[in-house]
């Protein structure tokens, strides 16, 4: 019997929604790059990219947590045990207050730290406090859609990353537009995070089922209980940042701005596809918990392939064209003078299909409390990436491809060698069907690499118009490939 019985409706509303802020997020993002370089400059890009390290730091730390509550929610609510989800939620609620408190600490001493490598003290001094707002503010936003987010409603929590999208776009245009002080982005920011804030709040007042944010409903024993888990994400995600975000920060560093500008177009792309397979994972977030409070193994295993079958067919489609057209997107997109970095965007994003294709994972090993060993050892290659970065910076000529493949290297140790050797260590399941699937992904993107590449060296692109049918042309291949391998394999997948 399908596990869509029932809630077809709720589950493609979901994925629209879901979908739609994608479309938006990475069609906004883009737009934004070429409007920061020519109001701002290179070097005003890379700051920009650098003062987004805060709510990319706090975030990472924030939706460790929440993460947990999520998990401790959903389970509780499965239950129908209500009293429990009400301590949860007042537990959840005060415990990011306290976080704020202490992250208000650690962000003045990183900015103090970071300060002397930036000039315009007053104006950097603003960019990033009003980073920190938002960082805050977001994150008591999705606190308060987390009863929605547990019960499946997804389209509250998408419809308000939604407005929180439209607002800071709108108001960055805008005010860049009326005069190109820096500062501005960062009140954009702000300003989006207050009006996703208040969106937050009735959905609240929706799905609370009368829960409160009264501190009498925080509990100490819970705080410990969850905290038990949340440590382990919590240094997961510190993991993460040495990872994905000290990058900037480095190359700004030991090179210049511009260099930190001309990465930071590679790590938007990075980030965009990055964003995409959690979207789409995270589909079946609340699905796993749910499974796993019922304990419904069988489902559960299903739904990991499935996962990673539908991020490995998008991110293979995007990435292959990408990677085949990065010469004509550059010129297009940018301009004629950042045309070089096609060959390091096209290298940077090869094994990212496959890479995050496993995302799914975190999920189920959140579910079942197998976090400790994941965590140490995404710290481990967090630091050992870090640690490679400043030697090849001192010791060799590399310059940022350096920090492009020790980044790649430790991500595939991560979540590629390390999530199925986890997974076998576990005993989770056997090993075929995903290895099946991966080397599925592998193929199609090559294939959808050839095609694309075939295209692009037959035929004029000049203009986003042709970008689009191009894309669409190639769009074509998953069809067939579904079409053809919908026996054996696909079949018994989506059937789940």
């Amino acid at each position: 019997m399908s596990i869509y019985k029932g809630k077809k409706n709720e589950h493609m509303l979901n994925a629209v929604t879901a979908v739609l802020v994608l479309a938006l997020t990475t069609l906004f993002n883009f737009m934004l790059t070429p409007f920061f370089i020519n109001k701002l400059g290179v070097d005003g890009l890379a700051i920009v990219r650098i003062s987004l390290s805060i709510p990319v730091y706090i975030g990472l730390i924030s939706l460790a947590m929440m993460g947990t509550f999520s998990r401790f929610l959903t389970v509780e609510l499965s239950n129908n045990n209500y009293h429990g989800a009400q301590e949860v939620f007042g537990t959840s609620f005060y415990s990011i207050i306290f976080l704020f408190l202490f992250l208000l600490f650690i962000s003045y001493i990183l900015f103090l730290f970071f300060l002397p490598y930036f000039h315009d003290l007053e104006q950097y001094k603003s960019l990033f406090a009003f980073m920190f707002l938002f960082a805050f503010f977001s994150t008591v936003s999705f606190v308060f859609t987390l009863p929605a987010y547990a019960k499946n409603k997804q389209v509250f929590y998408n419809s308000n990353k939604l407005i929180a999208i439209i607002f800071q776009s709108s108001f960055i245009f805008l005010l860049l537009s009326i005069s190109p002080e820096i500062s501005y982005v960062g009140m954009s920011f702000f300003i989006g995070s207050l009006a996703s804030l208040i969106f937050s709040i009735y959905c609240f007042r929706k799905f609370s089922n009368d829960m409160n944010i009264k501190f009498v409903n925080f509990s100490f024993s819970k705080a410990f209980e969850m905290f038990s888990v949340s440590k382990w994400i919590f240094i997961d995600s510190v993991g993460v940042l040495f990872l994905l975000t000290i990058d900037l920060v480095l190359i700004n560093f030991y090179y210049d701005s511009t260099s930190s500008g001309e990465y930071s177009i590679f790590l938007q792309m990075l980030v965009a596809t990055f964003a995409i397979s959690k979207a789409i994972s995270g589909l079946f977030g609340p699905k796993i918990y749910s499974f796993y409070a019922v304990s419904d193994k069988s489902n559960l295993q299903k739904f990991e392939l499935f996962s990673i079958l539908s991020v490995g067919l998008v991110l293979g489609l995007l990435i292959g064209f990408i990677m085949a057209f990065s010469k004509p997107i550059l010129r297009i997109w940018l301009g004629e003078d950042l045309v070089h970095l096609s060959l390091f965007l096209s290298i940077g994003l090869a094994l990212f299909p496959v890479i995050f294709a496993t995302n799914i994972f975190s999920f189920s090993f959140n579910a079942c409390l197998k976090v400790k060993t994941p965590a140490i050892f995404t710290l481990s290659c967090g630091l050992a990436h870090f640690i490679m970065v400043n030697f090849l910076a001192r010791y060799s000529e590399l310059h940022i491809w350096g920090v492009l493949f020790s980044l790649v290297f430790f991500m595939f140790i991560r979540y590629v060698v390390f999530q199925f050797w986890y997974v076998k260590h576990i005993g989770w399941s056997k090993l075929n069907q995903y290895f099946i699937a991966i080397l599925f992904v592998c193929l199609y993107c090559f294939v959808v690499f050839l095609f694309s590449f075939f295209i692009v060296n037959n035929f004029n692109v000049d203009s986003f118009f042709d970008l689009f049918i191009s894309f669409l042309v190639v769009s074509l291949i998953p069809c067939f490939s579904l079409f053809i391998f919908k026996g054996k394999f696909l079949e018994s997948t989506l059937k789940c």
